[in-house]
C-alpha cells in the first residue's frame, strides 16, 4: 500500500503483471523487492509424502545467481523449495534447493539450459528426504533435515506455491504451462 493510499492502476501494472495467453501464464516482475507467488493452502504434514511439478521457463532473470523462480512446499516444519536462477544470463541456469539464507543448498543444485521450457519435479518422502528432477531425470537429493525451517506463520496451514520469489534481480519474467501437486504419494 502506498503511504497516500492505493497506487494508481497504471503504477501497479508497471510493477508486476500476470498474463494468460495461449494456454500459458506469464509472470513479469519489475522490482527486486517484490514477489509473485501463487499459493494453495492444503494439509501436507512433515510425515506425509508429496509431489509438486511445474513446467516453466525463466525467460529473463537479469543474470542473477540468486534463486528466482520455482515451486515450493511448506509442510509447517520445513520449507522445501526448488528454484531456478539464470546465473550468467545467456547460456546457463542453475536449479537447486533453496537454503535459509536465500542461496542454493551446497551440493543440491545443478546446471540447466536457460530460456528453455523444463518440467521441474519436487518429490518429498515424508521427513526423510526430497528429490529434484528436471525433464524426468533425477538431478539431486537432499536429506529433509538439511532444508530450512518453515516460513508459514503460526496458524496458517501448510502450502504449495509457485512463482517468482523476492530476489536481488530486477525484471524477472517466467512462462508457466502447467503446475500439479499431490499429497500422500511422491510419485506421479
Amino acid at each position: 500500500m502506498h503511504p497516500l493510499g492505493p497506487l494508481p492502476k497504471q503504477e501497479r501494472q508497471r510493477l508486476l503483471t500476470s498474463v494468460i495467453a495461449s494456454g500459458t501464464l506469464q509472470l513479469d516482475l519489475q522490482r527486486s523487492k517484490d514477489s509473485i507467488m501463487y499459493v494453495r493452502r492444503d494439509s501436507v504434514s512433515s510425515s506425509a509424502n508429496a509431489l509438486f511439478e511445474g513446467t516453466f521457463r525463466l525467460d529473463s532473470g537479469g543474470g542473477s545467481s540468486a534463486p528466482q523462480a520455482g515451486i515450493a512446499i511448506d509442510d509447517k516444519s520445513r520449507y522445501i523449495a526448488l528454484f531456478v536462477s539464470d546465473t550468467n544470463g545467456a547460456t546457463a541456469a542453475r536449479v537447486g534447493f533453496v537454503a535459509a539464507g536465500g542461496g542454493f543448498i551446497a551440493g543440491a543444485s545443478d546446471v540447466v539450459t536457460v530460456h528453455a521450457l523444463h518440467k521441474y519435479r519436487l518429490q518429498k518422502f515424508g521427513a526423510d528426504s526430497v528429490v529434484a528432477s528436471v525433464d524426468g531425470v533425477r538431478r539431486f537429493k537432499a536429506a529433509y533435515n538439511l532444508l530450512p525451517a518453515t516460513r508459514a506463520a503460526g496458524t496458517l496451514p501448510s502450502s504449495f506455491a509457485f512463482g517468482i520469489a523476492q530476489t536481488s534481480s530486477r525484471n524477472t519474467t517466467t512462462t508457466w504451462s502447467s503446475v500439479l501437486y499431490q499429497i500422500g504419494q511422491a510419485t506421479p
